[in-house]
C-alpha cells in the first residue's frame, strides 16, 4: 500500500486480502511496512487515526532475500521483530511474502 493512504484504507485491503502485515511504498519503492499490530496499536491510542496515512504508523521495511533461499534460512529470519520476509523471484520478475505461516505449510 502507499504510505499516503489512510491507515482505514490500510486496515480494509489487509482485512480484505486476510493480511496480518504488508509492505508500504512511496511510489514503486518500498520503504516500510505495516501490520495489524501496529493499526490496532494506533486505534486504541485514544486519537482519531483512521484518517491519518499509513506513513504515520511505517515499520521497518521486510526483509528481501532471493527465491532459492531454503525454508530453514527463512525461518530463522521470521520474529517478533521481522514478521515477514519478501521472497524475490527474479526469474518470474515476481516478488512474495513469506511468513510464519507461510513456514509451517511449507514443513507439515
Amino acid at each position: 500500500i502507499d504510505q499516503s493512504k489512510t491507515i482505514a484504507d490500510a486496515y480494509r485491503v489487509m482485512t480484505e486480502n486476510n493480511f496480518s502485515q504488508m509492505p508500504v511504498q512511496n511510489g514503486s519503492r518500498i520503504v516500510g511496512s505495516v501490520t495489524e499490530d501496529k493499526i490496532l496499536q494506533a486505534l486504541l491510542s485514544g486519537k482519531d487515526v483512521k484518517n491519518q496515512t499509513v506513513e504515520s504508523i511505517i515499520e521497518e521495511a521486510f526483509l528481501f532475500v532471493d527465491a532459492t533461499t531454503s525454508v530453514g534460512a527463512l525461518s530463522k529470519m521470521i520474529s517478533e521483530k521481522n514478521k515477514a520476509v519478501m521472497v524475490k523471484d527474479f526469474k518470474q520478475d515476481k516478488t512474495y511474502i513469506i511468513t510464519k505461516h507461510d513456514i509451517a505449510k511449507a514443513l507439515m
